[in-house]
């Protein structure tokens, strides 16, 4: 065992011994997620950021936070809230809809009791899918960076694709994501930190 494997986590000796390809990629560990926020208040995040640059998101995440004191609001808040406020923080109509969806369905379900740490990735999608405005790569991020389950791989994540497609060099094909799936079979139990390794490699190259 070479020296810089012997600082490697387990997930990172794992995904190398099974794939020596993706292994030519990890060198060193990659950082800790430190993410302490709800799956409630992950989600509100998500729906702001969708089709916005990382920028534009963050400002307009600011300025919801600070018409609530700067705290994420609890879900009555949210649903009090007059549509004319939430669109002063630069919202649009169809994104307060959906965070009033979110609201809306958490209490309708009591989700805000619910121990997500301790469902099933299927028991989650089951949960999450049927609130307007989240589809499943919505719900696969928060897996990986909310709920910190170690075996996800979203197959609907572009820059995921392209930085197999890249690694793997793979042209795009109509079978393309059917390959893929094939291909992140050999990374299970630990798809998520192989997801991170590739979408690093895509990022720095």
């Amino acid at each position: 065992m070479s020296k810089i494997s012997k600082t490697l986590s387990k997930e990172a000796l794992y995904l190398k011994k099974v794939d020596p390809i993706l292994g030519k990629i990890i060198k060193e560990n990659l950082p800790e997620i430190v993410n302490d926020r709800s799956v409630y208040e992950d989600l509100l995040s998500s729906i702001i950021s969708q089709q916005l640059s990382v920028k534009a998101a963050a400002s307009i995440e600011r300025k919801f936070l600070a018409l609530f004191k700067g705290k994420v609001p609890s879900i009555e808040m949210l649903l009090k809230a007059k549509d004319e406020t939430l669109r002063s923080a630069g919202l649009s109509r169809q994104k307060i809809g959906y965070m009033r969806s979110v609201a809306t369905h958490f209490k309708a379900n009591n989700l805000h009791k619910r121990d997500f740490h301790n469902m099933t990735d299927k028991e989650i999608l089951d949960t999450l899918i049927p609130i307007k405005g989240v589809g499943t790569w919505t719900v696969e991020m928060l897996l990986m960076f909310t709920i910190k389950h170690p075996d996800v791989f979203s197959i609907k994540d572009l820059g995921l694709i392209n930085g197999v497609c890249k690694l793997y060099n793979l042209k795009k094909t109509k079978t393309l994501s059917k390959r893929i799936l094939k291909l992140s079979e050999k990374w299970s139990p630990y798809r998520t930190t192989a997801s991170r390794y590739i979408w690093r490699y895509k990022d720095t190259k």
